[in-house]
């Protein structure tokens, strides 16, 4: 549906745009006849209320001219029925949603943006037999609807009422832009924060080297080697925490010198 209004749009006569169009998006349980009698009150109703909806024959005749009854092919999508609205030349599309349960009906109107693509306002109604389908049901959504169909500008009135501000004495000094205050770590925390690591590493690193030296404590016999004191298992054992000190002390050594760094980099 969305590819062929997209093909119909280059073949569109260009009209006026603007505008709202009522439109059949959805309907269930309700037969194509009952559902347009339906939108012919509900038009007729919405129109008493306040809401500026394009002739329901001007509607017709668009739709026509795109080989389209209604806008029930579109499934409720927002993409297709946006895409619609663009090809009908109207700025905001209201939609309905029309469903039959016994002998109640369900009425679900929306108000779309064509240009945005959003659906900016939502209104449920629960048709009885014995509800009376006049504008009084949708005084509210009128209200919402011309909201957003009212101009945003100030009318030229208005603009040549506001008031003028009026400029402060000239100093004959120009203002300079101020900077903007650099935000920088504390140089406290940074600075302590470095020096206990770099404690650490000395510690460390002075605990791995004597673990390390013990390693080759022991006497030389007469082939020339060492021959430690230390049993395999407490050879292993000293190996194993000298290299975990020796990394340690490695670690905490770079941390420390990216923070003096810092420092150096945000003073």
């Amino acid at each position: 549906m969305l590819l062929t209004l997209a093909m119909l749009s280059l073949l569109a006569v260009d009209e006026p745009s603007g505008g709202v169009a009522l439109v059949l998006a959805r309907r269930t349980a309700l037969g194509p006849a009952d559902a347009s009698a339906l939108q012919s009150q509900l038009s007729g109703a919405l129109s008493e209320a306040g809401v500026p909806l394009l002739a329901p024959a001007e509607v017709r005749r668009r739709l026509a001219r795109l080989g389209l009854d209604d806008a029930t092919s579109c499934k409720g999508k927002a993409e297709c029925l946006t895409e619609l609205g663009r090809q009908l030349q109207v700025r905001w599309l209201v939609t309905i949603s029309l469903s039959e349960l016994d002998a109640d009906r369900s009425v679900g109107l929306e108000l779309l943006d064509v240009d945005a693509g959003l659906v900016v306002e939502r209104e449920a109604v629960l048709l009885t037999p014995r509800t009376k389908l006049e504008a009084a049901l949708f005084a509210d959504l009128s209200r919402r609807v011309q909201a957003h169909l009212a101009p945003s500008a100030a009318s030229p009135a208005e603009l040549k009422a506001a008031p003028v501000p009026v400029p402060p004495p000239a100093t004959g000094l120009l203002p300079m832009p101020q900077p903007a205050p650099r935000v920088q770590p504390s140089r406290v925390v940074l600075l302590s924060t470095g020096a206990a690591l770099l404690a650490a590493t000395v510690v460390l690193l002075t605990a791995g080297l004597v673990t390390r030296g013990r390693l080759s404590q022991g006497d030389r016999g007469a082939d020339g080697l060492v021959r430690s004191t230390l049993s395999a298992g407490e050879a292993r054992q000293l190996s194993r925490d000298a290299s975990l000190e020796l990394s340690a002390a490695g670690g905490a050594g770079l941390v420390a010198l990216g923070l003096g760094t810092a420092v150096i980099l945000t003073w």
